[in-house]
């Protein structure tokens, strides 16, 4: 048997042990009881990284049209009409005074009433370097003037033609040397004669020669043929007297 000395150590080391483990279960008591607990790092603070700045929107593949403009458009101003010149059924009149003659016999009945019409506008129209007229007629078996020019070409003849023309139907065969004679008494510069006469103008060249003067000189015919087909006869002469003009006009063609 150990001695008594060994065995009192004994005992006083295991009660010390004894008393460790009851302090420490006390402590570990306390500290449950008060609801600690085990000590947590603190996690770190997120880092925010800085976001790149937003790029502009990319332009559409098809980009939109621009709003129509609704503001009238500035146009060029349309050239103005040119007028023709003052005209006996379509055939000019040369500057200067024109002495016109119509032969508003019976073989005219078929158109003289058109013609009338297209001569007031005609005549109302400018002509050359204020070029002036007289109208003198074969009509009724007589010829005689009807306007005594000389009359300035323009606007304000209109009423004057209208009112010479107006009366008068076609009819009778005579008075075409009375006519052609108070056409030239005027003194103009050329006779513009307005016929549908087709047969004999080769034996009326002596006729027309002696007629159609001027203080003794020749003066220039031009001739207006209202017939189905110009006749040759008559034209010949007209290019042989030289100055003046000759043009052929079907009667259907007379308009208004």
């Amino acid at each position: 048997p150990a001695p008594p000395a060994l065995k009192g150590l004994a005992f006083a080391g295991w009660g010390v042990f004894a008393l460790e483990w009851l302090l420490m279960l006390w402590v570990l008591t306390g500290l449950i009881g008060r609801g600690a607990s085990p000590t947590v790092d603190a996690a770190p603070a997120p880092v925010i990284a800085r976001q790149p700045a937003p790029s502009p929107p990319a332009a559409p593949a098809n980009p939109p049209a621009p709003a129509p403009n609704l503001s009238p458009t500035p146009t060029n101003p349309a050239p103005p009409v040119a007028v023709p010149p003052a005209a006996v059924l379509g055939l000019p009149l040369g500057p200067g005074h024109t002495a016109i003659v119509l032969d508003a016999n019976e073989r005219a009945a078929g158109w003289f009433d058109r013609a009338k019409a297209t001569l007031v506008n005609e005549l109302s129209r400018p002509g050359p370097g204020g070029s002036t007229f007289s109208l003198a007629v074969v009509n009724g078996d007589r010829g005689r003037l009807l306007i005594d020019g000389p009359l300035a070409c323009g606007p304000g003849a209109r009423a004057t033609v209208q009112n010479a023309l107006s009366p008068l139907r076609a009819g009778g065969r005579k008075g075409l040397k009375d006519a052609l004679n108070a056409a030239t008494s005027r003194n103009p510069d050329r006779v513009l004669f307005v016929t549908s006469r087709t047969d004999k103008w080769g034996q009326f060249e002596g006729f027309l020669n002696q007629n159609l003067r001027v203080n003794g000189q020749p003066v220039p015919l031009s001739v207006v043929q209202v017939n189905d087909a110009p006749v040759p006869e008559l034209r010949d002469y007209v290019n042989r007297r030289g100055g003046g003009g000759y043009r052929h006009v079907r009667p259907d063609a007379v308009a208004y």
